[in-house]
């Protein structure tokens, strides 16, 4: 990687740090023909991971004082023994990020941006942190006790988590595994199976490819363009909006709120539908096999994969 890319980077993470008081920074680059595994494990602060071509890995550190913390004799003493001697472990393509000491953390955070090469697999978590990767070839495991995560151009996926923060997306290939305590979840340009889930706040996901979803929200909106694969989508309460194409069968439930299923023109379907508060709309002419005052089940075009939606209080508009 030239010294020039990796210098934008360090000015990204120091711009990031904002007003927070910045104590030092080190910095410590690695050689590999074989890229093995780098993992991540930081007490509190924000960490970028990117991919870069070329055979280095490059690691740099910000530590930053907490704001609620002063620094004192020997603390200040370890903050030096930190930055002289940074908690980086490297052997034969791996490289491990170890913890800084608990007392320590207690006061300041270290904020990490790691350049590696697209193979390499990659561990990370952060008690506290925003977290971002990108351009990496292989599944990912990466979490933050409390934090934001940004995904961009990931060909092989991998399981992400927060306990509370939003996640946003692009560009992401292979099976995906997202989950966030509380927070909103944006994914576009995704292809493969995604199973997301968030215990509170809204879900937008746009497929670029065939593929199928689980999508959960304990309370929140939820809206999916350009479907095509099996989808099971639930929100306890909340609207639900889906467009595309199905291939294999659709689940839409929702415990109070309105459900609209927008199926491409050409599609068919057999569609299976309960408002158990609310009216049940199809604008497509569709055969009806059995209606009543809370239900509607009909054959769409000639039929097709099942399509389900229900919903315990609200309308059901299928176009």
């Amino acid at each position: 990687m030239q010294s020039s890319a990796m210098s934008k980077i360090i000015v990204i993470l120091l711009i990031q740090a904002g007003s927070a008081q910045i104590l030092g920074t080190f910095h410590q680059s690695f050689r590999t023909d074989q890229p093995g595994q780098l993992t991540v494990e930081n007490r509190s602060g924000d960490i970028r991971i990117i991919g870069t071509e070329g055979p280095q890995v490059e690691v740099t550190g910000t530590v930053v004082k907490k704001k609620i913390k002063n620094l004192f004799g020997h603390r200040q003493e370890s903050v030096q023994e930190l930055l002289d001697h940074p908690p980086l472990s490297w052997k034969d393509g791996n490289l491990t990020v170890q913890k800084i000491d608990r007392d320590l953390a207690e006061f300041v955070r270290v904020n990490y941006t790691i350049a590696v090469p697209p193979d390499m697999r990659v561990h990370c978590a952060t008690g506290a942190g925003d977290l971002h990767i990108a351009a990496l070839n292989y599944p990912i495991q990466v979490s933050t006790g409390a934090g934001d995560v940004e995904l961009n151009d990931l060909k092989g996926g991998g399981e992400v988590s927060t306990g509370s923060g939003d996640m946003s997306g692009s560009r992401v290939n292979g099976d995906l595994t997202l989950s966030t305590g509380s927070g909103n979840i944006v994914l576009t340009g995704c292809a493969g199976y995604c199973k997301i889930e968030t215990g509170s706040g809204d879900i937008h996901l746009t497929y670029d490819d065939q593929g199928q979803c689980r999508v959960k929200t304990g309370s929140g909106n939820i809206d999916i363009e350009k479907l095509m694969g099996g989808a099971d989508v639930s929100t306890g309460s909340g609207d639900i909006q889906a467009t595309g194409y199905p291939l294999d069968v659709w689940d839409f439930r929702t415990g109070s709120g309105d459900v609209n299923v927008d199926i491409h023109p050409d599609a068919g379907a057999n569609l299976d539908l309960h408002s158990y508060s609310g009216s049940i709309q199809v604008e497509p002419q569709v055969e009806v096999v059995s209606s009543g005052h809370r239900h509607l089940e009909g054959i769409l075009r000639g039929g097709g994969p099942k399509v389900t939606v229900s919903t315990a209080s609200g309308d059901i508009s299928i176009q």
